[in-house]
């Protein structure tokens, strides 16, 4: 009974599942052997998404030129990608982590170069993705610095400063061995010391000779002091090691050297402190002031660039004196002669501006010789080696500086009064002639220039020198005789008006017939040191046109330059002399000569400037002054002029002529 009763349950049970399948399945009417399974899931499974299709690329790779990269505020650099791949495009589209450091340019897509620029002190990171395949990317890292300064800034930064070692380091293969040296220029607020250590570490101090006084030769002058007195000597040992006793008192180029100039802040190669200078001597505005984008900056001396020329002779004299006299020595002949043109355009220097105060200087002569520069110590510079004893050694030296020549004085007084009347002549040993004469009249109200005596013939030449240190130089007549007339209007103005004469021949002669010409006047502009123009006045008139009585070598210290040569200095010639290479400078460009010189003699180093005066009744009333100028120190050149009429310029000859050329009146015929 119980078996029966389980059979009929089960019966049931597949009678219900077959209802249930009838009513949910319209296949369930199919022959049995049709209806396939059901493979839906159970009602509570929801149904699956299909998986996206990834994008097929091409294969590529990028790579960037290179993968770090240290840039300064302001700064460029350039970046380019190369991309490797099948596709025919071939470019990247660039971004950057942060603009706030580095900034791109506006347009940043399908590009194979970008040029990105520092903006703020940082680093970030630049991406260059390629085009063809975005998946296929390359990184540069960016560092941004603070901008460096331009090569003229930083020597002006460096000449403010008072405590350092120029640390120099010379390889020598001249003499078919390697030779080292190390040269170490140490400057303190109170002294100059240079010495020399070569490659055993053996060490010695320099050897120069004084320029101006050959025949007393020092076994080792080695440097400068301030002494307690506040005057400033040279220190020098004799071949025992012992100090020279008495100190000799130190001279620049400009005169004799106090605390606040003898660190060495002059105005030339050559002359500074005679022998030692310090950074302040190299002049900034002799390099460019073009900014070098890797900050390393080629100084090359030449022939036509003067500039360029003081330029790298300052910095191998004050950096790395080994070389410098090195270089001199395989440049001088068998006299010992050498033209430092011929060193300069013989060295190689290039200046790594590293910093504010930081910089590399490599010097290069051939494969000959090398120097490497650097600035040490800065701030914390010792002078140990200067003898303890020294001030006790130079009692018997002067604590007072020598009074001026009343003479002198006099004299460049009488000068700075403008009124004189000047005639010259220019003499070349070379050639033993002659070159040309002139005469100039300087009065309150005008300065002209070879006026000439219209009843006679004598053999000038147009000068220029004065029309070409103006911002807009006048073109006098370009003929063999000619004049120029520089004066004063009532309306307080200067102005230019060039005279000349036609009919001149080729061979400088003139015609049975000369017509006189007036050229029209021009108002003078000048350039003031900030290269500002402005008009020529009163009160600047003399200073633009280069008047001996402006020039700086007449002021103060460097008078002191002429005060102590009172004695037989040239040929015939008793006065006051000078060898000072700064005052000869300005001496030739104060009478417009400098540029001929130059262009004549490109090799000049050496001037000696005389001065002579002459009194009538204890005033000064005529004066002699000389210029005498070479490249080898042997033969001279010389520029000779003669002062006239002091105090009385108006009184010349030729006033009333020139008057009347002014007004415009003259009359040639009357």
């Amino acid at each position: 009974m119980k078996k029966k009763l389980l059979l009929s349950i089960a019966a049931l049970a597949l009678v219900a599942v077959g209802v249930t399948g009838c009513q949910n399945d319209p296949s369930s009417s199919l022959p049995p052997s049709s209806v396939q399974p059901s493979t839906n899931p159970p009602s509570s499974v929801e149904p699956s998404t299909p998986a996206p299709s990834t994008p097929s690329y091409p294969e590529a790779t990028v790579k960037l030129n290179q993968t770090a990269i240290t840039i300064e505020v302001g700064q460029r650099a350039t970046i380019r990608a190369t991309v490797t791949t099948t596709d025919s495009n071939r470019t990247c589209d660039f971004s950057v982590e942060d603009s706030s450091i580095v900034t791109l340019p506006a347009n940043t897509s399908g590009l194979s170069t970008i040029t990105v620029t520092g903006k703020a002190i940082g680093t970030t990171t630049i991406t260059a993705a390629a085009v063809a395949n975005p998946n296929s990317v390359a990184t540069v890292t960016v560092t941004v610095i603070a901008a460096k300064p331009t090569l003229p800034e930083l020597l002006t930064n460096l000449s403010k400063l008072d405590n350092y070692t120029v640390h120099a380091e010379t390889e020598d293969e001249a003499n078919g061995k390697q030779l080292s040296f190390i040269d170490e220029i140490q400057v303190t607020d109170k002294a100059i010391v240079y010495a020399t250590s070569d490659d055993e570490g053996e060490t010695f101090d320099s050897t120069y000779r004084t320029p101006t006084d050959v025949e007393k030769v020092y076994n080792s002058r080695y440097g400068l002091q301030v002494l307690s007195d506040n005057t400033v000597v040279y220190l020098d040992y004799d071949s025992t090691g012992k100090v020279i006793n008495p100190a000799e008192r130190a001279k620049d180029s400009s005169g004799f050297l106090t605390p606040e100039n003898f660190t060495g802040a002059g105005s030339s190669y050559g002359g500074t402190n005679d022998l030692f200078g310090s950074l302040a001597a190299i002049n900034p505005s002799y390099f460019s002031d073009e900014k070098e984008n890797d900050n390393v900056y080629e100084v090359a001396g030449t022939q036509d660039d003067y500039d360029a020329f003081m330029a790298e002779m300052s910095l191998l004299q004050f950096t790395s004196p080994t070389f410098y006299q090195s270089v001199i020595g395989l440049e001088a002949d068998s006299d010992g002669r050498y033209y430092p043109i011929d060193v300069a355009t013989g060295v190689e220097t290039t200046v790594e501006v590293l910093g504010d105060t930081d910089f590399k200087i490599n010097f290069a002569y051939g494969d000959i010789l090398t120097s490497t520069v650097t600035l040490t110590k800065v701030g914390e510079t010792s002078i140990t080696h200067v003898p303890s004893t020294y001030a006790t050694d130079i009692a018997s030296l002067k604590s007072t500086t020598p009074e001026l020549n009343p003479d002198l004085v006099a004299g460049v007084d009488a000068l700075k009064a403008n009124n004189y009347v000047r005639s010259g002549s220019y003499y070349l040993t070379s050639n033993q002639e002659i070159t040309f004469n002139l005469t100039d009249y300087y009065t309150e109200d005008y300065l002209a220039t070879q006026i000439l005596d219209l009843a006679g013939y004598r053999n000038m030449i147009t000068l220029e020198g004065y029309a070409e240190i103006l911002a807009d130089p006048v073109t006098v007549y370009q003929q063999a005789l000619g004049s120029a007339i520089y004066y004063l209007k009532e309306d307080g103005k200067a102005y230019f008006r060039p005279v000349g004469y036609k009919g001149i021949l080729n061979d400088g002669t003139p015609e049975a017939t000369l017509d006189y010409v007036v050229g029209d006047e021009q108002a003078l502009v000048g350039t003031t040191a900030d290269g500002q123009q402005v008009p020529i006045t009163k009160e600047n008139f003399y200073i633009a046109l280069g008047y001996v009585g402006s020039v700086s070598a007449f002021e103060g210290e460097n008078l002191y330059a002429f005060s102590d040569s009172e004695e037989q200095v040239f040929t015939g010639i008793a006065g006051f002399a000078t060898d000072s290479l700064a005052i000869g400078v300005e001496m030739a460009e104060a009478f417009g000569l400098l540029d001929q010189i130059l262009g004549n003699y490109p090799d000049t180093q050496y001037f000696k400037t005389i001065l002579d005066f002459n009194k009538t009744d204890g005033k000064v009333t005529s004066a002699s002054i000389y210029i005498c100028f070479s490249s080898d120190n042997n033969s001279f050149n010389l520029f000779e002029m003669t002062l006239t009429n002091i105090g009385s310029a108006q009184e010349n000859t030729f006033d009333p002529m020139i008057r009347e050329m002014i007004a415009g009146t003259y009359n040639p015929a009357e």
